[in-house]
């Protein structure tokens, strides 16, 4: 007899639980309802033995059943969120137009941010350490930060993420936005919180991701702008096809 297709048999999975008409709530899960990988082995081995009368009872694989679902992580609860990189910065701001992007010398890690570009388009190759390789894909790309003004007015934060530098070119290749927040600093040197995501988005593994800070209020000499954020999203494989 041939193996059923579980393709075939997943639509009418999927109504067994659309019909108990639950409001996909999430199930909060204590500490004290999980068990490591070896408790729940010992449990199989003991509750689940073959050739005995009564190796197999209903209560026990219920309990292996709840217990398993609650010591593991679930997409559609726990989300899989992962923390990509953390940066902070200062930024001595001389004009309304440069793009602030890192330090071409420090890196990614760098805490003055220097260098700079009139756009997106124009971010060097040569300055690639200021941007941040990802390790993996990752779904629902989130920047989560803070940003502060020595002087008043508003400030831009644009999230890109662009191709590697390939070696032929001055400037990095293929940037697509991922979002851009502009905060209007009201009170100077005061923090104010910003998050940029987009839901659904998708950024495959190796691209590289470019944080732009712009200081589109400024207004004369020299402004200091201070900047603190998290990078994150979700882990999926490359064929998932929902958020």
């Amino acid at each position: 007899m041939p193996t059923d297709n579980y393709e075939n048999a997943a639509s009418s999975y999927k109504q067994l639980f659309v019909g108990q008409n639950r409001a996909n709530d999430t199930a909060a899960v204590s500490t004290n309802d999980q068990f490591d990988r070896d408790n729940l082995l010992h449990f199989v081995e003991e509750k689940f033995k073959t050739n005995k009368k009564g190796g197999v009872s209903l209560v026990n694989l219920r309990a292996l059943f709840h217990t398993l679902i609650k010591s593991v992580s679930m997409v559609k609860d726990d989300k899989n969120l992962v923390v990509i990189g953390q940066r902070s910065g200062i930024i001595s701001s001389t004009h309304a137009t440069k793009n602030y992007f890192g330090s071409p010398t420090e890196g990614f890690n760098g805490t003055t941010w220097s260098a700079y570009a009139n756009s997106a388009s124009t971010m060097r190759s040569a300055e690639s350490n200021a941007a941040i390789r990802l390790p993996f894909l990752i779904v629902n790309p989130t920047v989560k930060g803070s940003i502060q003004c020595s002087s008043t007015g508003n400030v831009t934060i644009s999230a890109y993420y662009t191709d590697q530098d390939d070696g032929t070119n001055a400037y990095v290749q293929n940037p697509v936005l991922i979002g851009v927040k502009v905060q209007n600093c009201a009170i100077a040197n005061t923090n104010y919180n910003f998050d940029i995501t987009n839901a659904g988005m998708k950024i495959p593994a190796d691209k590289l991701i470019w944080i732009l800070v712009e200081n589109t209020g400024f207004a004369s000499g020299t402004e200091t702008l201070k900047i603190a954020l998290n990078i994150y999203g979700n882990t999926h494989s490359a064929n998932w096809s929902n958020s």
